[in-house]
C-alpha cells in the first residue's frame, strides 16, 4: 500500500513539462526520467538537429509525447512565442525546468579563464548576460501561465561551484572555472529564493538543484579533480535524476525555497 503511495506521488501523468537547454549530458536522462514518469514534456534548445536527436532517443525509450522547440534562449520574442505555442496545445503548463547552462566558445579560449583583473568586460557581459537572463526570461515566461492558474513547479538547475568559492588546488594550475560561471550561477540561488517567496501565494513552488560534477560531461569547462570528491567518483549520467523527479512532482508538495545538492559531497569540504 505503501509503495503504491509513493509511486502515485512520483507519478507525473497529465503533467506539462517544459525544460530549458536540452543539449547537456544529462538532459538526456532527464528526459527520459520525465517522459517515463507520465509527463508530455517539451524541450528547449539552440540548435535543432541536437533537438530532433534528442527527441528521437528519447521516443524510443518513453512512453509519452515529447517536442523540441528551436529558441534562443536570451531572445524574449521567442521564449514568449514558445510560449504561446505550448500553452495553444496544453491549455496549462505544470512545470519549469531551468536546465540552461552557456558552453564556452572555442573563439574565446585564450581570455576565458583570465584572472579577474584581466578578465574583458565584453565576455563578462556575455555570460552574465546568458546565464542569468535566459533563466529569468523562461521564467517569467511560463511562470505567467502558472500564476494565472494558481499552481505549478519551478526547478532551477546549477552546479556546484555556485555554492563555493574556487580553490585552485581541487583544479590544478590554470585550470580553474571562468570568473563569470560560478557568479551567474549563485545568482539563479537567490533568485530561488526570491520566487518561491513572492510566487507561494499563487501556488508555485520553486526550487533549485544543485549538481556535481559529470563523469561524461563533454563540456570544456574544467572539472574538479577526483581526489576533492568525498565519495571519489565523478557522477554517471542518471545519478540527479532520482532528485530531479522528487523537486518536480507530488512527493514534494511541501518543499519550496530549498536548495538540494547532489554532488559526490563537494560543499562539504
Amino acid at each position: 500500500m505503501q509503495e503504491r503511495l509513493i509511486e502515485k506521488m512520483l507519478d507525473l501523468s497529465g503533467k506539462v513539462v517544459v525544460m530549458t537547454d536540452c543539449t547537456e549530458a544529462w538532459s538526456q536522462n532527464f528526459a527520459e526520467s520525465i517522459s517515463s514518469s507520465g509527463a508530455h514534456l517539451y524541450i528547449l534548445g539552440d540548435d535543432q538537429e541536437k533537438l530532433d536527436v534528442l527527441v528521437k532517443k528519447v521516443e524510443k525509450s518513453g512512453n509519452t509525447p515529447i517536442s523540441g522547440l528551436c529558441v534562443d534562449h536570451t531572445d524574449l520574442d521567442q521564449i514568449a512565442a514558445a510560449k504561446e505555442d505550448i500553452f495553444s496545445k496544453e491549455k496549462k503548463i505544470d512545470i519549469l525546468i531551468n536546465n540552461y547552462i552557456l558552453k564556452m566558445e572555442v573563439s574565446h579560449t585564450g581570455n576565458y579563464f583570465n584572472s579577474p583583473e584581466n578578465y574583458p568586460i565584453d565576455l563578462w557581459q556575455n555570460y552574465i548576460d546568458h546565464n542569468i537572463n535566459s533563466v529569468f526570461l523562461a521564467t517569467q515566461q511560463f511562470g505567467s501561465v502558472m500564476a494565472k492558474n494558481g499552481e505549478g513547479v519551478i526547478l532551477n538547475i546549477v552546479p556546484s561551484e555556485s555554492m563555493r568559492g574556487i580553490n585552485n588546488s581541487m583544479y590544478g594550475e590554470n585550470n580553474i572555472p571562468p570568473l563569470h560561471y560560478p557568479v551567474a550561477k549563485a545568482c539563479i540561488i537567490n533568485f530561488t529564493r526570491y520566487l518561491a517567496t513572492y510566487w507561494a501565494s499563487k501556488g508555485i513552488r520553486v526550487n533549485c538543484l544543485v549538481i556535481g560534477e559529470l563523469e561524461n560531461d563533454l563540456s570544456k569547462v574544467p572539472k574538479i579533480n577526483i581526489e576533492h570528491i568525498p565519495l571519489n567518483k565523478y557522477a554517471s549520467d542518471r545519478e540527479f535524476n532520482g532528485a530531479l523527479i522528487y523537486m518536480i512532482s507530488d512527493a514534494s508538495t511541501y518543499m519550496t525555497g530549498s536548495i538540494v545538492v547532489v554532488d559526490g559531497g563537494i560543499n562539504c569540504m
